[in-house]
């Protein structure tokens, strides 16, 4: 997976995720054990169906758009970890290519705008003495008591 960041201001940023004929293959096969959960075939147990099988009672358009919003969830949520991204939402999809070889998406992200804190080492604090007589001490023991 390629990932490439963008920043369009200090709250928000174009990221650009591009997936491989590989990365694909493995969520068009995770996206067929995930059907094949909830599909009863006769002679096989839910989930327990060879791959071959499942596609004769499954069309490949199901597939393929199960295996997409998998690779679309799993690589944006790697690419916002990678990117060490604080995201409030994200907003403007769009799949710029979407092939048996490669998916390119690109997302626009608002993130938590960074707040640099100053150094605090030159700020002085001066601190109140507070005295406390016997006789402050005694009466708010008595009443403590009552």
């Amino acid at each position: 997976m390629k990932s490439n960041l963008e920043k369009i201001d200090s709250g928000t940023v174009n990221l650009t995720v591009e997936l491989e004929t590989q990365e694909l293959l493995k969520y068009i096969n995770g996206a067929e054990d995930y059907i094949s959960k909830d599909l009863t075939i006769d002679g096989f147990r839910p989930g327990k169906a060879p791959k071959d099988v499942i596609r004769k009672h499954v069309s490949k358009k199901q597939i393929l758009e199960v295996a997409m919003q998998n690779a679309l969830q799993e690589s944006l949520s790697q690419a916002i970890e990678e990117n060490k991204l604080d995201v409030v939402k994200s907003v403007n999809l769009d799949v710029k290519e979407n092939t048996a070889d490669k998916l390119k998406y690109s997302i626009t992200l608002n993130t938590f705008p960074f707040v640099e804190i100053p150094k605090l080492d030159g700020v002085k604090i001066s601190k109140k003495l507070v005295e406390i007589t016997d006789k402050e001490l005694d009466e708010t023991m008595e009443s403590v008591r009552r």
